[in-house]
């Protein structure tokens, strides 16, 4: 498919005019314009994924930046909270790369404040990063291995190569060199697997600065000539320029100066477009320490007037877009008092639903009952057997309207009235749950074993609520016959406390585990206890109030595993 110019345009992203300069950037724009056709959301975000990482691979960061932030401004319009905080990240990286730290903090923050265990690791990575970058190794030290248990866990090969370079440049910064290179080989074998030749070239890079820092020129050599070959056939512009200048100063620092010049030179020519700037300045800069080293004391001259003309020039860039950044925050901030007023007017809105739930509706419902309790007691002759079992549907179907709306009500509530959270006796707190259902569990003859922690920070009566939920589910669903076994495990970590509810009841098939969570679904629609389905709804809503979040796992007919984590607040 050959795209004309309009064609180009109505791709997204900022980067139509490069896509004739890179192969691979065209197939992607093409594959893009045919998902977009079909609708294939999943697809169309990969896609959008992949051109954005291959502008970055290119050394196109501009146009990086701006595609990112443009799939970011997509999916918050779509309310995708998950895609729009994942290209938060890639804003982040792409700031870094251009050296707005602030910034990048600024996006990686919004990022922890989202309740996603994964897009929080993977933002914890970069925050490691920038704090190892900046002196600060306890605190990127700490970011670090949350981000390498969740990686690990999760097995992102990707992701913990990533993990494992940042950890290659903490030890090459606290000088332990042999480490450091243990963790870049690794990253190199995971990037290998994985057939990502970005991380590939870049790691390559990474030993090769790591050998000139430890005066190894020759290894320093040949490795940068590596790099440089994948980065040039693959077209990562940055990468190749940058192992280029390496490559040089390897070389005038291993005797070879006359052949490192006309490599500098060589570089200084590539990187003069404006985004390679910064580039083109270290080059300059090895530039003259060759003139210093042959005493080319004329050139040298003029090479440092170039090396002051461009460090202004750099410095102008870098105020125009701090400029840009400001601008683009009060459009954020003008966007979220929008969003504020909205939620204000929903608030009221949600306020009257209340009341109206409350009273409004209660009431005409109450006097269906009584009403038809009146007919049946006062003209059953009359209305005979036939009349009085249509009353006890009406009284029937008139309870269950009532359970509906007081299960409703309270639903709405959660969060609502004031939330206490404070330090709670675990063990007390579950003995009140169990003691609210004691006769179930004695007609079941459930046995409950408990493995809790010695405290949790929480609001008592809705957290209480939670664990009585969940035990009662374990009890309805058991098996015929069968006495439920319920066990209450935990585990912690540095900000959670994870907690474990297994049954050994009759299991849920996996087309329900996504729609038991939803309002008013109900897996035994059959039976004629007052459950209306909003139980694990709420108990969801009452988790995400303390942070955390909610997952069940089953197998049908082998027994359910609840999964909540809540904040250790301090």
């Amino acid at each position: 498919m050959n795209l004309n110019k309009t064609q180009k345009k109505q791709i997204k992203g900022n980067f139509y005019h490069l896509i004739d300069q890179y192969p691979k950037l065209k197939k992607l724009t093409e594959l893009l314009e045919q998902l977009e056709g079909v609708g294939n959301q999943e697809m169309i975000s990969q896609c959008n994924d992949e051109i954005g990482e291959s502008l970055f691979g290119f050394g196109e960061f501009d146009a990086a930046l701006s595609h990112f932030k443009e799939q970011q401004s997509s999916y918050q319009a779509k309310d995708d909270i998950e895609k729009d905080y994942y290209f938060r990240i890639k804003i982040a990286k792409t700031l870094f790369q251009k050296g707005f730290t602030e910034a990048a903090l600024d996006k990686l923050f919004e990022v922890l404040a989202f309740n996603s265990e994964e897009l929080n690791a993977y933002a914890h990575n970069y925050l490691a990063l920038i704090c190892i970058n900046q002196g600060e190794m306890i605190k990127g030290e700490s970011y670090l291995l949350r981000s390498i248990e969740v990686h690990t866990r999760f097995a992102k090969k990707e992701r913990l190569s990533e993990n494992k370079i940042v950890r290659g440049k903490y030890h090459q910064i606290e000088g332990d060199y042999v480490r450091a290179l243990q963790y870049f080989n690794e990253s190199l074998l995971l990037s290998r697997s994985v057939e990502n030749s970005y991380l590939e070239s870049y790691l390559l890079m990474s030993c090769a600065e790591l050998f000139m820092e430890i005066n190894h020129f020759k290894e320093a050599t040949r490795i940068y000539r590596d790099a440089f070959h994948i980065a040039d056939k693959e077209q990562y512009t940055f990468i190749y320029i940058k192992s280029r200048i390496g490559f040089g100063e390897s070389l005038m620092k291993d005797g070879n100066t006359f052949l490192a010049q006309q490599i500098l030179k060589e570089t200084t020519s590539l990187s003069k477009d404006k985004k390679y700037h910064n580039l083109q300045l270290q080059s300059l800069e090895g530039l003259q320490a060759c003139y210093r080293k042959e005493g080319l004391i004329k050139q040298s001259k003029e090479n440092h007037r170039l090396i002051e003309a461009l460090m202004l020039k750099i410095k102008f860039e870098k105020e125009s877009v701090v400029v840009d950044i400001i601008e683009e925050k009060e459009k954020e901030l003008k966007a979220l008092l929008v969003k504020q007023r909205a939620l204000v007017e929903q608030q009221k809105d949600m306020d009257q639903l209340r009341y109206v739930l409350a009273h409004d509706l209660k009431e005409p419902l109450r006097n269906i009952g009584n009403y038809a309790g009146l007919i049946r007691k006062r003209y059953k002759d009359a209305i005979g057997q036939d009349g009085a079992d249509y009353v006890d549907i009406i009284n029937q179907a008139t309870k269950k309207l009532d359970n509906l709306m007081t299960g409703l009500l309270s639903y709405l509530t959660v969060g609502v009235l004031e939330v206490n959270f404070e330090q709670l006796n675990t063990n007390t707190l579950l003995f009140d749950a169990i003691r609210g259902i004691e006769n179930l569990i004695g007609k079941s003859q459930a046995n409950i074993e408990l493995n809790a922690p010695e405290y949790i920070y929480a609001d008592a009566s809705s957290i209480k609520e939670v664990f009585s939920e969940l035990l009662l589910n374990s009890i309805k669903f058991a098996k015929k016959d069968v006495p439920p076994i319920i066990k209450i495990n935990f585990e912690t970590t540095k900000e959670k406390t994870i907690f474990k509810i297994e049954d050994n009841g009759i299991g849920i098939e996996n087309a329900y585990l996504e729609k038991i969570k939803k309002l008013f679904y109900r897996l035994d629609r059959t039976s004629d206890d007052s459950s209306i389905g909003l139980g694990l709804a709420k108990c969801k809503k009452i988790i995400q109030l303390h942070g955390g979040t909610i997952d069940i796992q089953s197998e049908y007919r082998e027994g359910t595993t609840v999964v909540f984590s809540l904040n250790n607040y301090k």
